[in-house]
């Protein structure tokens, strides 16, 4: 059933047993996992199937921090208000977390999941057709690695892991028809969530407060919440609840909107390859045959290696360079590293091809964020055209973030070394720590998942710690990030957070 709520009876109340704020990758999936049960399920989106200018304002607001310009448009940009979300915009990475990002890593304060990477393991799977990909694992890599050889034989220290590459999957376009034909689902459009009613004891939802931008108001009424509307809009909604709660709904503990994390993104120093012409296909994206759609290899520390280390996760993306933008001197230290490597080849057999022509590559970082509490959302008194309080956001990045890509590619730059296979020149120093760095939009971290209520928001049901009906799905929940894009993981625990809602139900 498809709804304008422009066109909602004023004041009216609108029943269901289940309501999801927000209908991108994490709310589609759960409205999904419903269709044709004896759930009703009220999905609202904010926007439409087509995006305006008008609904797009709502996303503005303030930003600063370590890699954000004085004047810049971050907030509005990073968010998508319409049908599918971000998912609109994505690219289609995907890749799982490493177990290793589940852990509680005594070098990495406020780190640590509930739960470890296994007990996700079988949402990962079912993941997999919604978003259009192969399954990850040993087969797969033994197939890619088969056919395209690895720049370095895995170690301790360093490994190729693997992105596959979602069409991408546009969940607003490829889900619309089976929502809108559920007769169980009801879909809002240009219903905007204002406010979260309570009890006098704020445990309870008792509703929501929609408004339309054309003045239009009404409330929602359900057994059961979920916000899903993103790691910024999740915090700014739960902040906006205070009329009982003066300082936001399950904010008792100040932790709404705290660990804002993202995946800066920096060209952190310059590759030389002395013989890519058999070592690099798996390190660029190229469609396998066999398993239909493309994939992308990249270079990673192991576990083993942060641990010794006392590192953050990362993964080296290889971008090629062009020839007028190398530095002369290391192209020099290119064709020293071209010799060696041929050095090397002729002690262990006949060389039959010609001499090896060095490649350089843009060493393109991706790292996990050191959860920061400073690093948060907040509310300024600036209002939107609802008349809500409008974001700040205050992204700080710590010194360690820096230093710990540092260290990184310092044992990139050794490994290669080691093998003859070519060097690693940095770009980084204290002056520049973060050289021409951004933020891809992975917003996570300001709802954190936690078993202490004084250290998160969320339990490991995603269920907000002092509200017992009220649930919080998509990146926010995450308490570290690693460096997989955010999409893969957040459908994963969507699915789960919809099969424990099913069980609540049954009950």
């Amino acid at each position: 059933m498809l709804n304008d709520a422009r066109n909602v009876e004023r004041d009216s109340v609108l029943e269901s047993d289940l309501c999801i704020v927000g209908a991108g990758a994490a709310g589609i999936t759960i409205a999904r996992e419903f269709v044709g049960t004896r759930t009703s399920v009220c999905l609202l989106e904010s926007g439409g199937f087509e995006l305006d200018e008008a609904t797009q304002s709502i996303s503005e607001g303030v930003a600063t921090g370590t890699l954000l310009p004085e004047e810049n448009s971050y907030l509005a940009d990073s968010r998508v208000r319409g049908f599918g979300g971000t998912t609109r915009v994505w690219e289609g990475y995907c890749r799982p977390l490493d177990e290793i990002d589940f852990e509680r890593r005594s070098w990495v304060r406020h780190s640590g999941w509930p739960f470890p990477k296994s007990l996700l393991e079988p949402f990962y799977q079912r993941a997999n057709p919604l978003l259009e990909i192969g399954s990850f694992g040993h087969p797969m890599r033994d197939r890619l690695a088969a056919s395209r050889r690895l720049l370095l034989p895995d170690s301790d220290k360093l490994v190729t892991r693997f992105f596959h590459y979602s069409p991408p999957t546009r969940f607003g376009e490829r889900y619309r028809d089976e929502l809108v034909q559920a007769p169980n689902v009801r879909i809002c459009l240009y219903a905007n969530a204002v406010d979260i009613l309570t009890n006098e004891s704020a445990s309870r939802v008792e509703g929501l407060s929609i408004a339309c931008l054309t003045g239009n108001r009404f409330r929602v009424r359900a057994k059961h919440y979920i916000l899903a509307t993103g790691g910024v809009e999740n915090a700014r909604l739960l902040l906006l609840s205070d009329r009982v709660q003066k300082e936001g709904l399950g904010n008792e503990h100040d932790l709404v909107g705290r660990f804002f994390m993202e995946h800066p993104i920096l060209n952190a120093g310059r590759v030389v390859v002395a013989d890519p012409a058999d070592s690099l296909g798996l390190y660029d994206f190229h469609r396998d045959a066999s398993l239909g759609h493309r994939v992308l290899g990249v270079l990673s520390l192991t576990a083993r290696a942060q641990r010794e280390n006392k590192l953050l996760n990362l993964r080296v993306h290889l971008r090629p360079r062009r020839a007028d933008a190398v530095d002369p001197l290391f192209e020099a230290v290119g064709r020293t590293a071209a010799r060696l490597h041929d050095v090397s080849r002729e002690s262990t057999t006949a060389l039959t091809s010609t001499p090896s022509i060095p490649s350089h590559f843009a060493a393109e970082v991706s790292c996990e964020q050191w959860p920061n509490p400073d690093s948060r959302v907040s509310l300024v008194e600036t209002r939107d055209a609802l008349g809500k309080r409008r974001v700040k956001l205050d992204w700080r990045l710590t010194r360690f973030d820096s230093v710990s890509v540092r260290r990184s590619l310092v044992i990139l730059n050794q490994e290669l070394g080691r093998a003859l296979k070519g060097r690693v020149q940095l770009l980084q120093s204290d002056a520049a720590p973060w050289p021409g760095a951004w933020g891809p939009h992975h917003q996570m971290g300001t709802t954190r998942i936690h078993l202490d209520p004084t250290k998160g928001v969320v339990d490991p049901d995603c269920r907000v710690h002092s509200v017992s009906n009220l649930y919080v799905a998509g990146s926010s929940v995450f308490p570290t990030s690693g460096f997989a894009n955010p999409t893969y993981t957040l459908v994963a625990l969507a699915l789960r957070l919809a099969d424990h809602l099913k069980d609540r139900m049954r009950t």
